[in-house]
């Protein structure tokens, strides 16, 4: 299950984010990461003790094309396919993903979701970030 920051709820609320048609990224996390639903951009997100993945060969990698938004029952869904980061040097355990809003690929980058990764070693080959049955996040009207 996604943890949802503050400005990811905000900014499809006021539609400032869209899901579907923005460049949404896919952020590793290394280093004992935590979560706190206030950080509004990726270096609030490292401010509160996180590091950004540091093996040789990572870069924030766009999405899968084929997000989506759903509506199933009283859930809205955001999906997307699963995220391919190629041949990630050795030396590394990623911890977490964030999903954000490219703004400039630094620290405005708006963070949408967190999802813990359950310690994934580097070791010179292929990391995917699968969302379960390609949810991401969902919006539930309870």
């Amino acid at each position: 299950m996604a943890n949802v920051y503050n400005s990811g709820m905000e900014g499809v609320a006021d539609q400032t984010i869209d899901w579907v048609n923005d460049t949404i990224n896919c952020v590793l996390l290394e280093a004992s990461p935590s979560f706190d639903a206030t950080d509004a951009t990726m270096t609030a997100v490292i401010a509160s003790g996180n590091t950004e993945c540091t093996a040789s060969g990572y870069s924030r990698t766009a999405l899968a094309a084929t997000k989506s938004v759903a509506l199933n029952g009283n859930t809205v869904e955001f999906k997307c396919g699963n995220t391919t980061f190629s041949s990630l040097g050795a030396g590394s355990t990623i911890y977490a993903a964030v999903i954000v809003k490219y703004v400039d690929g630094s620290g405005s980058d708006i963070p949408i979701s967190y999802h813990d990764t359950s310690d994934l070693a580097t070791n010179g080959s292929d990391i995917v970030f699968n969302p379960t049955s390609g949810v991401c996040w969902t919006i539930v009207n309870a």
